[in-house]
């Protein structure tokens, strides 16, 4: 299951919309047509189902009053009120998006655990710099009989990449129409797996938009590249054009960037790149209903219609509509 449409918002308070379209889950009969039709379910398990729905309406009230609740107290209360929060968010995906054996009851008998262990590499001192301590911290998968374990697996074996949007402009010949569309579906596969060695919480910084400003701070860089994608319509050729461009950075070269975009050889005629120091846009041109076959991005974050954030540490698996 991977994201299909979207909504494009008006609102500044991002916060409050995402918090009221959610509420629709917590009416139960809603939530139980909805996982009916996504897993295809005859009426029998209908039972089953509004179980399902239950446990969805409690994990997303308790995650919301989490939030609300960290609103309130200071910084050394919050992080872990905002922890317990996204959890709850996290079963709440995981509840809709799988089976009955991810139900909570039955996920508590194998997976009573969040998934990830503590394993520090050398103990941090006040003296450090945050570069060397943050290096220290580390999380590793939770293993147990080699399989990983926790709720951090359950949600990575649903978990999908979402989709990119951008500006697409439309020429019809006497007048020109632009929109918000979205442009590159990511395939119906899982994020990859985190590696055993784990990761380190500079390692989550560096990877968080966000965080790019407060690492400035101090001296440490995002591993981060920001860009752009849109696409152009001729509407009487019906030649789409699509334009992803990453803006110059350090961290382009230093990720071997071009190695991390992969197209199919037959689609080779299909695409420019021009390349720039330390950046590139690439050009896909073809006939309406001709989709780039096997394109493989970054794993990419968008929050905003003309800024991407690609990661060139993983590779993701994103289709050109």
């Amino acid at each position: 299951m991977h994201i299909s449409s979207m909504v494009e918002l008006t609102t500044p308070d991002v916060e409050k919309f995402t918090w009221t379209r959610l509420k629709n889950y917590k009416n139960i009969s809603f939530t139980s047509d909805l996982i009916s039709q996504l897993h295809s379910l005859p009426l029998k398990f209908r039972a089953d189902v509004k179980k399902q729905s239950a446990q969805i309406r409690y994990a997303l009230i308790q995650a919301e009053e989490y939030f609300d609740a960290a609103k309130t107290v200071s910084l050394a209360t919050q992080p872990v009120l905002y922890y317990y929060g996204t959890m709850s968010l996290a079963l709440a995906e995981i509840l809709f998006k799988q089976t009955g054996d991810s139900s909570l009851d039955r996920a508590r008998q194998q997976h009573a655990h969040h998934g990830l262990l503590f394993k520090p590499r050398g103990d941090p001192s006040s003296e450090d710099k945050l570069a060397n301590s943050a290096s220290l911290l580390r999380a590793i998968p939770m293993l147990k009989n080699n399989c990983r374990m926790g709720t951090f697996e359950l949600w990575h074996r649903s978990s999908r990449e979402s989709a990119l949007a951008g500006l697409e402009e439309i020429d019809m010949g006497t007048s020109k129409q632009s929109r918000t569309s979205l442009l590159a579906f990511p395939s119906p596969h899982p994020f990859e797996k985190i590696p055993e060695k784990g990761f380190s919480l500079l390692e989550c910084w560096s990877s968080i938009p966000d965080m790019s400003h407060a690492l400035a701070m101090y001296g440490l860089n995002s591993e981060l590249v920001r860009g752009t994608n849109s696409r152009y319509v001729n509407d009487t050729s019906k030649i789409h054009t699509n334009i992803l461009t990453l803006h110059p950075s350090i961290h382009f070269g230093q990720h071997a960037g071009f190695d991390n975009f992969f197209f199919s050889p037959c689609d080779f005629e299909l695409i420019n790149i021009v390349e720039m120091p330390f950046g590139c846009a690439i050009r896909t041109t073809a006939q309406e209903g001709w989709h780039i076959r096997g394109g493989r991005y970054p794993i990419a974050f968008q929050k905003k219609r003309d800024e991407i954030f690609f990661c060139f540490k993983m590779i993701g698996s994103m289709n050109l509509v």
